[in-house]
């Protein structure tokens, strides 16, 4: 029986959130699958949960120590494959296993966004290149989920290694199948007390500077300005600690903001929205612009890869200059206007049906390769391609 050891900083936000197709495709061949990550959230399916303590920074004594007492898990696991995730659980398994590679255990690491790219500081490309490329000294398979980190690894770190593509880490189309959608949307308006008529810019991500969500702040204000009945909703979980909240009252837009915190009811969120409005500086590869695009929402994102990948592969381009609240504005109105003109024409998009005329919508065919379970799959191939190639 083949063994893996899955590990990711987290459970909540990245285990539960993006990896448990994986979990469950591989019990489905036969394997048996551990999990190391932090936090206490019971992870289903998996044989077993080592909960890990660390720290964002790998420096910290809580770290060091968690890396300890990784390798004492890989170790004693005689695993086939350690998979990895995320900076923090990518370095901290790969200097954990490097006895146990040299005994025959494969370490394949999955990117979800290389922090040195095209744009990037300085200081990220001093920093983090060198980084990686020692690390990938210990590591059997890197997996990419973007063109621009596909290229970057197979210059950088294919010597004595694979270099994999896969699209994102999969989407869940089926939460997105609501029934009744002008129900729930009007039951979800009057739940968060905005009107019926009102505009609604949704974005699903954690409170970050990452994230940037200043930049919608921003761009409600000058919707506002310009006359529009306009509100924003933001569905993640606050890692700021209020700052934008705050941000939000200060420029007297804190009624017009919904701040809701982590939500499992994504589809009905959207199906609520008028326009999904993505503002992040860096992204590896987003699963919500591509469920967005699904329900036949516009979609406005600021330009990095991962943004680019998403829309190049949907055949639809609504990018604009990071941090450019002005230029998001006039594209977010010209949807508004275009949506509202559309409903007027008694014209409805339903999730899965081919482009409009007005091509914010990809044909259902084209998003299969975003779908959670082909992913899975995919993956489980490349392991155990890895580990038939030892």
């Amino acid at each position: 029986m083949k063994r893996v050891l899955l590990v990711a900083n987290v459970a909540k936000e990245h285990v539960l959130k993006f990896h448990m197709p994986t979990v469950k495709e591989l019990k489905k061949r036969g394997w048996t699958v551990d999990v190391a990550c932090a936090d206490e959230d019971e992870i289903p399916d998996c044989d077993q949960r080592f909960i890990m303590s660390w720290k964002r920074s790998p420096l910290s004594r809580k770290t060091l120590g968690e890396i300890r007492r990784l390798r004492r898990i890989i170790e004693d696991g005689n695993y086939d494959i350690v998979y990895c995730h995320t900076p923090m659980g990518g370095l901290a398994t790969r200097l954990a296993s490097i006895g146990a590679r040299r005994r025959g255990t494969k370490v394949i690491y999955c990117v979800h966004g290389f922090h040195f790219f095209k744009g990037a500081p300085l200081l990220n490309w001093l920093v983090y290149y060198p980084a990686e490329k020692f690390l990938s000294l210990f590591t059997d398979g890197i997996i990419t989920i973007n063109s621009e980190d596909h290229e970057a690894a197979l210059s950088g770190f294919s010597r004595g290694r694979n270099i994999y593509r896969i699209h994102g880490m999969g989407a869940d189309f089926s939460r997105l199948e609501i029934e009744d959608r002008a129900d729930v949307r009007r039951e979800m308006r009057s739940s968060l007390k905005i009107p019926d008529d009102a505009d609604i810019m949704l974005y699903v991500a954690e409170l970050t500077a990452n994230k940037n969500q200043k930049m919608l702040v921003d761009t409600l204000g000058e919707l506002v300005k310009r006359g529009r009945n306009a509100y924003l909703v933001l569905a993640g979980p606050d890692k700021e600690d209020g700052r934008l909240e705050n941000y939000a009252k200060n420029a007297d837009l804190y009624d017009r903001c919904c701040f809701l915190g982590w939500r499992d009811d994504i589809g009905s969120l959207m199906v609520t929205a008028d326009v999904y409005t993505a503002s992040s500086i860096r992204e590896g590869m987003t699963v919500n612009l591509i469920e967005a695009r699904y329900v036949g929402l516009p979609v406005v994102a600021t330009d990095n890869r991962g943004h680019r990948t998403a829309m190049d592969d949907c055949g639809y381009d609504a990018l604009v200059p990071i941090g450019d609240h002005v230029a998001m504005a006039d594209i977010v109105e010209e949807f508004l206007t275009e949506r509202r003109q559309s409903k007027d024409r008694g014209e409805t998009h339903s999730p899965g049906a081919p482009a409009d005329s007005t091509n914010l919508r990809p044909a259902a065919e084209d998003l299969k390769k975003y779908d959670a379970e082909i992913i899975a799959s995919e993956i489980a191939d490349i392991l155990e391609t890895e580990i038939d190639e030892r």
